[in-house]
């Protein structure tokens, strides 16, 4: 991906892409979990849908 990094914040790495697109990477400690909101915040962003979570396997299935 040709992009270039446009800052660096605490725990986060903001790149945008030559075509306009913004990504914000995060990166934390491993065992650091992020507030409800802020996930569907990033789903969102990310603009995916509930099949696309589901194909990743990112949420368990209840049982």
């Amino acid at each position: 991906m040709d992009s270039n990094k446009l800052k660096k914040g605490e725990g986060h790495l903001i790149f945008r892409h030559p075509d306009g697109r913004r990504v914000v990477l995060s990166y934390h400690r491993s065992g650091d979990t992020f507030p409800p909101k802020t996930i569907k915040a990033m789903i969102r962003d990310a603009g995916w849908a509930e099949e696309d979570i589901d194909r990743l396997g990112l949420i368990p299935k209840k049982k």
